[in-house]
Order: structure tokens, then sequence, then C-alpha cells
């Protein structure tokens, strides 16, 4: 059972042959976390070979980092190789740790969840379950990959437990900017944005900053969990500028301010929304704020 702490040096459990790195145990993924913080892991491929258990210990992201505005800051090292979980589990990722004091002003933006940074890289095909991330002041927030940019992909991600943060905050990824794709994800988290927080929902809290002549796609995913927050609250994206196309909401949707959806909380300057269906109760507990919607809460 993990203890919590990163060895010293290798562990047999961490295979690397070539470009290729072979993960047999919570230990070696520990490992992998470290040596995020100087590599890249460009051109890279990393894959799971067995189920991994956190045991609920303090996590450190993979690819550690803070968002800045629409990209990332300089003290990030953002992940730009391949994760294939090789659909096996990890379970008992615990995040509680607000903030490190390096990052100064950019605390609330530093990139939480299992993986922190990923631009360009490609991260998919594995479960977390027994998620529990309680970051209240923290801005950038999701299970699987805190913020995802630059042409970065997560496919066949699933999460469950449950994750409170302030703002930006998502089952899946926390947010998506410039260009990039989450494809056939799906939670089951309570996801909750803390006093009237928000750009919240089941999948990715918010995706934005289209860069010029590229896309950003949402696609095949699913929510069931409860997701409640202040402003932009969605089952699926919380505020969007992305395609968000065949994705369904089956979990209670709560806002207390403008922009609540069961798909999507705001919709904004660009993406197309198609192929979309939402089953469950949409609730705005502001009566005098506008924009809630069974699929699109709003417009603009």
């Amino acid at each position: 059972m993990w203890d919590g702490s990163t060895p010293s040096s290798a562990p047999s459990s961490y295979e690397v042959s070539g470009n290729d790195i072979v993960i047999r145990d919570a230990a070696a993924f520990a490992w992998f976390a470290a040596q995020s913080e100087t590599d890249d892991f460009e051109g890279k491929k990393v894959t799971l070979a067995a189920n991994i258990d956190l045991n609920g210990k303090e996590w450190s992201p993979v690819a550690p980092g803070a968002r800045d505005g629409s990209s990332f800051d300089e003290t990030s090292c953002p992940f730009k190789g391949s994760f294939d979980g090789a659909r096996l589990t990890i379970s008992g990722l615990s995040i509680t740790s607000a903030a490190t004091e390096e990052l100064g002003s950019a605390a609330a933006d530093r990139a939480l969840g299992l993986f922190g940074v990923v631009a360009g890289g490609t991260v998919g095909n594995f479960k977390l379950t027994e998620v529990s991330i309680n970051v209240p002041d923290n801005e950038c927030v999701g299970s699987a990959v805190g913020l995802l940019t630059d042409g970065g992909s997560v496919t066949n991600v699933s999460v469950g437990g449950s994750l409170t943060a302030k703002n930006g905050n998502g089952g899946v990824v926390g947010r998506l900017t410039e260009s990039g794709s989450i494809t056939d994800c799906s939670n089951s988290a309570e996801v909750t944005a803390t006093g009237n927080g928000g750009n919240t929902a089941g999948i990715v809290g918010a995706a934005y900053y289209t860069r010029e002549n590229e896309e950003m796609n949402i696609t095949g995913c699913s929510n069931v969990g409860k997701i409640s927050g202040g402003t932009g609250v969605g089952g699926i994206v919380g505020l969007s500028a992305a395609n968000v196309k065949n994705c369904s909401n089956d979990g209670e949707i709560s806002g207390n301010n403008t922009s609540v959806g069961g798909i999507i909380g705001e919709q904004r300057n660009y993406g197309e929304v198609s192929g979309n269906v939402n089953t469950a109760d949409v609730t705005n507990t502001n009566d005098g704020a506008f924009g809630t919607g069974g699929i699109i809460g709003w417009i603009r």
C-alpha cells in the first residue's frame, strides 16, 4: 500500500525502454510525477500495467504548473507525451493542499488534478474512482487534468467521487483553452463551486480562448453527477466557446446566478452545439438572474 512518499530513485516497477515507459504500482506513478517536474515527456509513451491505489494520500500533480490567461505560466512543466491508462483504475486520488508559496499571485490558478498542465499531450483510457479533491480557493481544477491546452486531448476517462473548488472546475478537466479535445469521457462525481464561484460542470469547467483557425471539441461525453455553483454551471461545460456534440446529462444542475444549463451554462463567441440531451432538473435559486435552460443557459 502506497504511503504517500516519492522513492529516492526509480523503483523496479518503473520500466523504461527507449521512449516507452511502463508503470506497475503507485510508487512508480509517484516517481513519474516527480520526473515530470523537469521532463515534459514529449515523444514518449507512458502506459499503466496495473491498477493504481493512491490510498487517499496527498497528491502532487504530474506536470505541475499554473494557468496564465489563455495558456500556462513560466513555472509550468506541461505534459507533452502520451499517457495510456490501458483501461485500468486509479483509485484514491486526494488533493487538499491549496497552493504552493512559490507561485505567488498565481496560486489560485495552480492547475490541480492527476495531471496539472497537459499541452499537446494525450491522456486517456482509465477510471478514476474515490476521488476526493477539496481546494475551495483554487480556480483550475479537474480530476484528470487541471489545464488542457495547445491541441491536447483527454479520451475515455471516467470519474467518480467529489470535487470542490472556487471556479474553473470540472469533473474530468478544469479548463480547456485555445485548442484541444475531450472525447468519450464520463463523470459521476459531485462537483461544487464554492461561494459565488462558477464555470463549473461535470466534464470541463470552462472551454474558451479559441485559437484562430483551430477548434476545441467536446464530444460523446456524459454526466450523472450533481453539479452546483454560482454562475456558468452546466452538466457538460460551464463556460464554452467549443463545439459540444452528442453529449448527455442526467445529473441535477443547480446555480444561484446567471448562465445555468443542463448541458452548457454559457455559450459564447464561437462553437457549434448539436445532438445533446438533458433529462435532469435544472434549478436557478436566484429569482432575479437570467439565463437558465434545459440545454444552454445563455447564448451570447
